[in-house]
């Protein structure tokens, strides 16, 4: 019986170890589990009491992380060590005062990027109104600019270079390129309402028009020496002073600067000879914007002759070419004029002739007449029945009946006994006796009385 009872209980203790030994496994393994997933603190191995999750969203993170720490983070925030960014538990503190955040763990092979920290506020009613205020700059106070004061301009030059030299059926104008000539023989680029605005009211304004075969690069000294022989006449006497400048170059000379080098000089002077009357529209658009009180007088030598009888006739009421002006404005200055080496024919001031209104436009004109001119002695070649130029034939008798009332205001001066067979600009104004000989008709009343003899001879000669 003893026996027997002996195997019944080793029978029963076996599944009872068994049970015993797997319950005491799993509670080591449930162990080991909560205490790899509790984290302890860096600092004593223990876990923190009563703590609470960071609310800082992924959102502010992203944007810490860019940006780095806030300009209004305490000190000692800057000074974390670098590594990425883990939400830690932070203590939860009884007042309303910030939190310091615990330093990030960093792991051993990670990169190390900016230090990223973020100021966390404890939820209270005083920190939803604390934060940075942001101060307006102060204002400063308005400066006034003082203008810009420009050298006063001894003369002007006034260019048509760059406007179209090809006629239109709606007519032509011009934007003239104007220059400023300082006290210092410097050129200022200005506007033509600049040029005009500095015009002395009252005062004579003297446009002078260069002749054929002069380039843009003796514009500048050009411009100089003819405004010194001008006001070398009458220096006490105020005076405005424009050089109206076209495109005279020849088309056919090998030198654009010299008549003699063309082997076709009869077209180069039916090129330049259209060219000429075409820029009278402009000259006249010019004469036509100036102030009414200022009185003009025209001086033009060779070819720009022709520009000054093509303006006057316009200014006059007639036509070119059958082409009016597009913009007949006409302030009604008194307007005199001096031809020098007049390169046009000389019945074509005539009434009823090519420029047969440029009398009704002026009070006087003066013709300088030489009959040993060169240059013009060519002149009728240009064309079959072409008359000779005025600087040669002068008026004749029969031109004197037809200008009938208007001969009054025609005057000539022969100059050929001091320019003999000259016929160039520097020849002109090397000579101070033909200055004085214009004079009344630049200055105007300021000088004297006109010439009113019909053939004035000089009364000496070098």
């Amino acid at each position: 019986m003893l026996e027997i009872r002996t195997r019944k209980s080793n029978r029963t203790s076996w599944p009872a170890f068994a049970l015993t030994a797997f319950a005491i496994l799993g509670i080591v393994i449930i162990s080991a589990d909560c205490s790899a997933a509790e984290p302890s603190s860096p600092d004593t191995g223990r876990r923190p009491s009563a703590t609470f999750l960071d609310v800082t969203t992924s959102r502010e993170m992203s944007d810490t992380t860019l940006l780095g720490p806030l300009e209004d983070d305490p000190p000692a925030a800057k000074n974390l060590p670098s590594g990425p960014v883990l939400l830690n538990p932070i203590p939860i503190q009884d007042d309303a005062s910030e939190s310091v955040p615990t330093p990030a763990r960093t792991l051993p092979n990670a990169p190390q990027p900016r230090a990223t920290t973020r100021k966390t506020h404890s939820y209270s009613a005083q920190s939803k109104n604390s934060g940075p205020r942001l101060i307006a700059p102060p204002m400063a106070e308005p400066v006034a600019v003082q203008p810009v004061s420009l050298p006063a301009a001894r003369y002007w030059i006034a260019s048509t270079r760059c406007c179209s030299q090809k006629a239109h059926k709606c007519g032509v104008a011009c934007r003239f390129v104007c220059h400023r000539a300082t006290d210092n023989c410097q050129l200022q680029p200005a506007c033509l309402e600049e040029m005009l605005a500095s015009l002395i009211p009252g005062v004579p304004t003297c446009i002078f028009v260069h002749g054929s075969y002069t380039r843009i690069e003796d514009v500048a000294e050009d411009s100089e020496f003819t405004f010194r022989w001008v006001r070398c006449a009458c220096p006490q006497a105020p005076l405005n002073f424009i050089y109206f400048t076209w495109p005279s170059e020849g088309q056919c000379t090998l030198l654009p600067g010299n008549p003699f080098l063309t082997p076709a000089p009869c077209v180069d002077m039916a090129i330049l000879g259209r060219r000429s009357e075409l820029n009278g529209f402009y000259l006249a658009d010019l004469v036509g914007a100036m102030p009414p009180q200022s009185p003009v007088c025209l001086l033009g030598h060779s070819l720009g002759t022709r520009t000054i009888a093509s303006a006057l006739h316009l200014l006059g009421g007639g036509t070119v070419r059958d082409q009016a002006r597009w913009n007949p404005v006409d302030g009604g200055q008194r307007i005199r004029a001096v031809l020098a080496g007049a390169a046009i024919e000389h019945d074509w001031l005539n009434p009823g002739d090519r420029y047969g209104c440029a009398l009704r436009r002026t009070e006087c004109l003066l013709n300088l007449k030489n009959k040993k001119d060169i240059a013009l002695l060519l002149f009728p070649l240009r064309h079959p029945f072409s008359s000779r130029a005025l600087a040669r034939a002068g008026f004749t008798r029969k031109d004197r009946c037809k200008l009938g009332e208007h001969n009054g205001q025609v005057t000539e001066l022969d100059v050929t006994p001091w320019l003999k067979h000259h016929h160039s600009w520097p020849e002109y104004i090397r000579r101070p006796e033909v200055a004085a000989a214009i004079a009344p008709y630049v200055y105007f009343e300021q000088y004297g009385p006109t010439l009113h003899s019909v053939e004035t001879t000089p009364e000496y000669a070098p």
